[in-house]
């Protein structure tokens, strides 16, 4: 009878152990921002000013032509294995880079996370939740343009 007990035990011990580490794991403002991603804005004369600083009038005239039709797409992949694939569009041109991210913080309005590229330093990347299938953040902060960029989940969530 003792021997039932203990085995009894140990069970109770290994499912109770099992169902604490599953929903331990679990973290709602981590999770949300898994999946893909996607932006398309207009750039504006003050988006090149900032990406480009120039006093030639030359530069600064093509630049404003080039404003007039100017469109970037933008792509964030986040992976629940913490693996992230970011890509951008610009003029016909495409980057595609792979590397990791880290949830830092959260509530349940934003998300706050570390990515890493290769040769690059990591930097944190916060996200404002309008609804669950919109999302704000400032994709390029940490050089001198700091636009506040609108993305849409590609696979929204009931």
């Amino acid at each position: 009878m003792i021997r039932m007990t203990r085995d009894r035990a140990v069970v109770l011990f290994l499912v109770g152990g099992c169902c604490v580490a599953l929903t331990g794991c679990s973290n709602p403002a981590r999770e949300r921002i898994i999946g893909k991603w996607e932006a398309t804005f207009k750039m504006t004369e003050e988006d090149m000013a900032e990406m480009t600083p120039t006093d030639n009038p030359i530069v600064a005239g093509i630049g404003k032509l080039l404003m007039k039709s100017m469109r970037a797409k933008m792509a964030w992949e986040f992976a629940a294995d913490e693996t992230l694939t970011a890509s951008a569009t610009l003029l016909g041109n495409s980057v595609t880079r792979s590397g990791s991210w880290r949830y830092v913080r959260g509530d349940e309005n934003s998300t706050t996370i570390k990515v890493e590229f290769e040769n690059e330093e990591p930097r944190e990347l916060s996200f404002t939740f309008s609804d669950p299938n919109t999302v704000e953040a400032a994709p390029f902060s940490s050089g001198k343009w700091n636009r506040i960029v609108k993305f849409k989940r590609v696979v929204p969530t009931p």
